[in-house]
């Protein structure tokens, strides 16, 4: 944490002064000592200003208000937990499995607070859950609440039904026969989900994009979040495994538009969206070892990034929120030393104030929360110790604030702001390869056009000799790479022509210098 010394006395041979730790801005809330040790934790924040959360576990959930643990009860959910207001009530919906062969497999549990006193109920039903409950609010300002099943559904369930013990869900979604929901992404009136069929002879996952269902064969899928890019279409983009490779798939209008290689399990599995440049695009904010991550819809990194830390290493979900208040999120990243960076959306750089300490490495994701009109982080740490900061000035946007986005669970995030999106057709300082010089391997050719264009990259030596063409199609509104491999290419410094053309005849180029060490 940042240390202030200050208040000096007048020179002397003795003096006194103030020590300060942390700053104006990073203030601790909250440290509670009281939670057992447990499995599979999440947090789910309830009620902000009142710093109430649900922190669930595979036996137990523990109401908290950061200081204190105020209720327990077991056997509440299998999954992480959802939480909404409406009106003066506070709710939180679970879902446990008891033994499959029994009549009413499931129980669909809530918790309600209606600021003095709590209630806790449960609504038997026949179905077999597979999901977390996903809550959305309807154009008719009510609640909904979404749960997957065993047998390729959907449930949607009535609030006030819910509540009342009414086993009969509202409506039902068939995503496919025979399949096992496993997650629920819910953006406007849409529903987007993963499933698996688990037959030995037909084995594969599915998207469900709002209707349409997308398969593919010999693939595990590990995470759905949803968005809209920078012209208004919704967008899923999918982690998965296939053949020990990792990748995001990116899918649009039902339709597979791209696939993006990623390094490592843990980036599959740990990963959010954020809007930290403003260019109308939300950007897929991910950890690798020493390092945080920002990739668009392409697979190109954001400018300024990766950021690197030194003698540690990044873990868990990255968080991100406006921190500063300059509109554009703060990456909230945490480290195995127990570290937490805020990390510059635009600039790459760390926020002053950080890093702040947990003392030890999360146990569990972090949550963000509004506390006192300002922003708030809270998290667990392996010795079980349940610790909340004020990490803002002001209240402002939160894109990512807990495990599946939000409290509500639904895994998604709106548009981005288009307030510095650029206007100029093919931008020159746009246009750049990173690393340079580039040592061996490959090296991106970076570029960014405002409409899809034919990419053609021509490179030559110093002595005007064609060396390599590369040939690509630049997504319009967005950064773009083409990989150039210089594994057979000798050291030296390489002028490279990077021309767009767009369909309709517009052409325009630059020309960029490439080092090549070896």
């Amino acid at each position: 944490s940042l240390i202030t010394i200050k208040d000096f006395s007048s020179i002397s041979n003795k003096m006194s002064f103030k020590i300060e730790y942390g700053d104006s801005v990073i203030k601790p809330l909250f440290v509670s000592n009281e939670f057992p040790s447990t499995e599979g934790l999440s947090i789910t924040s309830i009620e902000n200003d009142n710093k109430l959360f649900a922190i669930n576990s595979d036996s137990m959930l523990m109401i908290s208000n950061g200081d204190s643990l105020l209720e327990v009860w077991s056997d509440f959910s299998d999954f992480k937990t959802a939480s909404i207001k409406f009106g003066n009530k506070s709710y939180v919906f679970g879902a446990h499995i008891g033994n499959p062969a029994d009549q009413t497999p499931t129980n669909l549990n809530y918790w309600i607070f209606d600021g003095n006193t709590t209630a806790v109920g449960n609504t038997p039903i026949s179905e077999i859950v597979t999901t977390g409950p996903v809550v959305r609010k309807t154009s008719t300002e009510y609640y909904e609440i979404y749960f997957g099943t065993i047998d390729g559904k959907v449930l949607v369930f009535d609030l006030d039904s819910l509540v009342s013990g009414n086993a009969e869900p509202k409506s039902e979604i068939v995503i496919e026969a025979g399949v096992e929901v496993y997650q629920i992404s819910l953006f406007g009136s849409g529903i987007y989900a993963i499933a698996s069929r688990l037959d030995n002879n037909n084995k594969y996952d599915l998207v469900y994009f709002d209707g349409t269902v997308l398969q593919f064969t010999d693939e595990t899928f590990f995470k759905i979040v949803t968005s809209v890019d920078v012209e208004g279409n919704v967008i899923a983009i999918i982690s998965a495994t296939k053949s020990d490779q990792y990748y995001f798939h990116i899918i649009e209008n039902a339709k597979l538009i791209n696939t993006i290689n990623a390094p490592n399990l843990e980036s599959v599995t740990s990963y959010s969206l954020a809007d930290i440049k403003n260019d109308g695009n939300n950007y897929i904010i991910t950890n690798f070892n020493d390092k945080v991550s920002a990739i668009n819809t392409t697979g190109a990194l954001s400018d300024n990034f990766p950021f690197t830390i030194f003698d540690d290493e990044f873990q868990g979900l990255p968080l991100a929120a406006d921190i500063e208040g300059d509109s554009k999120s703060e990456i909230i990243a945490f480290t195995k030393k127990g570290l937490v960076y805020a990390i510059d959306g635009g600039t790459g750089k760390i926020v002053d104030g950080f890093p702040i300490s947990f003392g030890n490495a999360l146990d569990v994701d972090a949550a963000l929360f509004s506390v006192d009109n300002k922003i708030g982080l809270a998290g667990i740490d392996q010795s079980n110790s349940f610790k909340g900061w004020s990490i803002s000035s002001v209240l402002s946007r939160i894109d990512w604030a807990e495990t599946n986005g939000n409290n509500a669970n639904t895994s998604n995030l709106g548009q981005a702001s288009v307030t510095q999106r650029n206007s100029s057709f093919f931008p020159v300082s746009r246009a750049y390869n990173y690393p340079n010089p580039v040592y061996n391997g490959e090296t991106a050719i970076r570029y960014f056009v405002n409409e899809d264009s034919k990419i053609n990259i021509k490179i030559f030596d110093l002595a005007g000799d064609f060396v390599a063409e590369l040939n690509d199609i630049g997504t319009g509104g967005v950064d773009n790479e083409t990989m150039w491999n210089v594994s057979d290419i000798q050291s030296g410094v390489y002028l490279t022509r990077i021309e767009a053309s767009t369909f309709g005849g517009k052409t325009e180029s630059v020309i960029i210098k490439i080092a090549v060490v070896k």
